[in-house]
């Protein structure tokens, strides 16, 4: 699954690099809901790359359903 998502930061630029590349790995729950089928996703999520001269950032998540079993 490939999400993307753009945001307009009336701040400086080195100043948000700093902050939104501060990260560390965590855990976390997402809620995917598809017409019927519905899965509570729970995982790791961490920082894969990053590149300061384009400004992009690649985020790496691992994640299971812990009803069906199913994994992200």
């Amino acid at each position: 699954m490939k999400l993307a998502h753009a945001v307009l930061v009336h701040a400086p630029r080195a100043k948000v690099w700093k902050l939104i590349t501060d990260v560390p790995a965590a855990k976390g729950s997402l809620l995917v809901q598809l017409g019927p089928v519905r899965l509570v996703l729970d995982g790791d999520l961490a920082l894969a790359t990053t590149d300061e001269a384009t400004g992009m950032a690649t985020v790496r998540a691992d994640a299971k359903d812990s009803r069906v079993g199913g994994t992200a």
